[in-house]
């Protein structure tokens, strides 16, 4: 009931403060489940049973409203997202956020503020963006943010653009919406972008407070025309990752999450690498591939600690301290990341369009040390001017050792309706 007032009350103050304003609604109504297996992480679904997850089905809403208005001499731009989920054994939830506000001013000619949340992109990769220090990390389900999930960044920016380049200053923190209000990640980024000869070049920096400057930058060209062609690197002092201690043969007990910055005071300089491109072939074929490195990621060495750790805990299932070692099986998930714990990977994406109205799609992130990967298929079909239906999947692959073959989850399955206004 206070989601609904305060949402309500929200809406019906905008109108009184701003004036000229064009609206945008975009709804998300989806049915999903999951199907979950005994791995070395999930030993006999043990994991599933206390995190209280289910296979469903479950269903979740989402309600995007997006406002561009003048106000004060201002152009505004107010994003809003409301969530309702439901799932099987859980109390509904349901929760709104503000996924951008923020407002443009030209204070000369060539010279534009930006101060608020919002979203911003610096980076060239398609599913990877670690020069992108503006910006929230991507889904690799859903890179374009086609769907609005995306949590912009609180920024004042400042960028000058000159006729072939731009400089841009950016002052970044995140709020929580909490009152009082805290901000937490303080940093300063820059960008120096130049176009030379039809090569788009940019020279990226970010300070953070705690923490050493990460140095980056990106280029991306175009050869025809069917083939762009991109790459990004970064690099830092130090890894400000968390990691599980059983990377150096630590096999205990813990109490509490053991996860920790165990890289961040080693001296070494740790870099991530993209390169990748984009193909359209005759006929409609759009393809994207990419490659990824980074040298924060767990090694083969480290991913074999970590194996022979679960191995272990399994073990000691059995004995006295079962409650103890569940509990630290539980902490084992969270060396998971959502694009990959490891150090290489491949990833595939392509898309083709049938009759004008139906898409399909297919993801693919390959593990390149172990050969596991993710599936994600996806079809969308366009009903009328404003209606979409999709159906999309998850499939884990890999063996039992391997990164997303030990993963808990076999596959997921969603379908749903997209309705835009």
């Amino acid at each position: 009931m206070k989601l609904f007032l305060r949402t309500g009350f929200l809406l019906m103050a905008l109108p009184m403060v701003l004036m000229g304003i064009e609206w945008k609604t975009l709804g998300f109504y989806r049915i999903y489940g999951t199907n979950y297996r005994p791995s070395l992480f999930n030993p006999q679904n043990r994991s599933i049973e206390l995190l209280g997850l289910s296979e469903g089905p479950h269903a979740s809403l989402f309600q995007h409203l997006s406002l561009e208005a003048q106000a004060l001499s201002l152009n505004w731009q107010i994003d809003l997202m409301g969530s309702f989920v439901l799932e099987e054994g859980k109390k509904s939830e349901g929760s709104l956020k503000v996924t951008q506000l923020y407002f443009q001013k030209d204070l000369l000619p060539n010279l534009v503020l930006i101060a608020g949340r919002s979203i911003q992109r610096w980076g060239t990769g398609y599913a990877f963006n670690q020069t992108d220090v503006v910006a929230p990390s991507k889904e690799l389900s859903d890179p374009d943010n086609e769907e609005r999930q995306a949590l912009g960044k609180d920024m004042v920016k400042l960028e000058y653009y000159g006729e072939n380049f731009s400089i841009g200053l950016c002052c970044l923190t995140q709020f929580h919406r909490k009152i009082p209000f805290e901000a937490e990640d303080p940093g300063l980024a820059f960008r120096i972008y130049k176009n030379l000869e039809g090569v788009d070049l940019s020279l990226i920096g970010l300070l953070s407070r705690g923490k050493k400057p990460l140095w980056g930058g990106n280029c991306s060209f175009v050869l025809g025309s069917r083939l762009e062609v991109h790459g990004e690197f970064s690099f830092q002092k130090g890894s400000y990752l968390r990691y599980h201690p059983a990377i150096n043969g630590e096999f205990f007990f813990y109490e509490q999450d053991p996860l920790e910055e165990l890289k961040r005071e080693d001296g070494n300089t740790y870099s991530r690498i993209l390169l990748g491109f984009q193909y359209t072939f005759p006929g409609g074929l759009f393809w994207i591939l990419e490659y990824f490195h980074q040298d924060q990621g767990y090694s083969r060495k480290e991913w074999g600690q970590l194996l022979g750790y679960a191995r272990f805990l399994i073990l000691q299932r059995e004995t006295p301290v079962r409650y103890l070692a569940e509990k630290n099986i539980l902490w084992n998930l969270n060396i998971y990341s959502p694009k990959g714990s490891m150090r290489d990977y491949l990833m595939s994406y392509n898309e083709i369009r049938l009759l004008e109205r139906a898409r399909v799609r297919m993801t693919v992130l390959l593990n390149l040390a172990d050969l596991s990967c993710v599936l994600i298929p996806q079809m969308d079909l366009k009903a009328g001017k404003n209606f979409t239906f999709y159906l999309r999947s998850f499939i884990f692959q890999g063996r039992e050792e391997t990164e997303f073959g030990a993963f808990f989850c076999s596959f997921s399955i969603e379908t749903g309706m997209r309705l835009g206004f």
